[in-house]
């Protein structure tokens, strides 16, 4: 179901569609080594660590990019029941870093980035910052490494950092130079995911999740012939700029707010064999996004996405 546009062109607006109660609130990345991924999360893109899932021989950590009144309402001990309910809770989306105990030791562990053939799919993550130059001399400070820098390649103002295990971490600018409750730090922007079929995958995202499509953006055969569709979880209601509105992009970035950013190559459709990596397949690396869920939704279940098969988890929704 896609957004409902208004009649009045000149308005240029829409409203969001009903998000049935669900909501984008994670990405899942498999990692070598907490001890070194999830500082770098915190100290170099100003994440907080929100919560530790443990499991024998397994864990979960769980960052985002929180407003101060949120930080301060954490429980100390992330480990918590209080630390997994704020996780079901929370209406923003965090990254879910998974580790396997005993890969820290192991000198041949590496996870697929997702952006080398012939195992790409999950693309990156972004976070938006109010200076896209100046943030990225404080990282290089901070000895990151780029795949991208600003003025690199053919799309200026934007880079590409790595973080420990090799993912991509756009770094793009944001309409505004503070956010509520945030000030100047990071917001979680976006996770991107390539898709074969794109009207397949819109349809599975706007049906199944309530998501509202905010812009798109259309390249043509001498910029890489390629499609972006940028979709959101919105409450019911929210006015915004249509779709083809200029303000759309300079709306997405004017929040604390996380986009499913789906990249769609001209034509890929047209081949039924074609399909993305689905990172959970060998070799692996993205394991899958997640949507909180009313107990009606079949939480705790796991589904597909159309052709390419990345896992989508249902999580109760607190």
């Amino acid at each position: 179901m896609a957004a409902a546009a208004s009649t009045d062109a000149s308005a240029k607006m829409q409203v969001a569609v009903d998000p049935k109660n669900m909501s984008f609130n994670r990405t899942g990345l498999r990692i070598k080594d907490p001890a070194t991924s999830v500082p770098f999360y915190e100290d170099k893109f100003g994440f907080t660590l929100v919560h530790v899932a443990k499991q024998e021989g397994r864990a979960s950590y769980f960052l985002g990019t929180l407003e101060d009144e949120l930080i301060a309402k954490l429980p100390t001990d992330r480990e918590s029941a209080d630390a997994a309910k704020f996780v079901a809770s929370y209406t923003g989306t965090l990254i879910e870093l998974m580790h396997t105990e005993g890969t820290e030791k192991d000198d041949a562990f590496s996870v697929n980035n997702g952006n080398v053939e012939p195992h790409r799919g999950f693309g990156h993550l972004a976070v938006a910052v109010p200076d896209v130059y100046a943030f990225c001399e404080e990282l290089e400070g901070k000895a990151v490494k780029f795949q991208k820098k600003p003025d690199e390649g053919r799309m200026k103002g934007l880079a590409f950092a790595l973080d420990p295990d090799g993912y991509w971490i756009e770094v793009i600018s944001r309409s505004v130079p503070e956010l509520p409750g945030l000030g100047s730090r990071p917001s979680f922007a976006q996770t991107m995911l390539r898709v074969a079929d794109i009207k397949e995958s819109l349809a599975f995202f706007q049906s199944k999740f309530g998501m509202t499509l905010l812009d798109e953006r259309h390249f043509g055969p001498g910029q890489g012939d390629f499609s972006l569709y940028f979709l959101a979880s919105l409450p019911a209601g929210t006015e915004l700029p249509a779709v083809d509105n200029p303000a759309s992009k300079g709306w997405m970035t004017g929040r604390n707010l996380c986009i499913l950013e789906l990249t769609y190559n001209h034509g890929s459709e047209k081949d039924p064999a074609f399909k993305y990596h689905n990172g959970n397949d060998a070799p692996q690396g993205f394991s899958h996004i997640g949507f909180t869920v009313p107990a009606d939704a079949a939480p705790g279940t796991t589904v597909t996405t159309p052709r390419d098969g990345y896992s989508v988890v249902l999580a109760e929704r607190a």
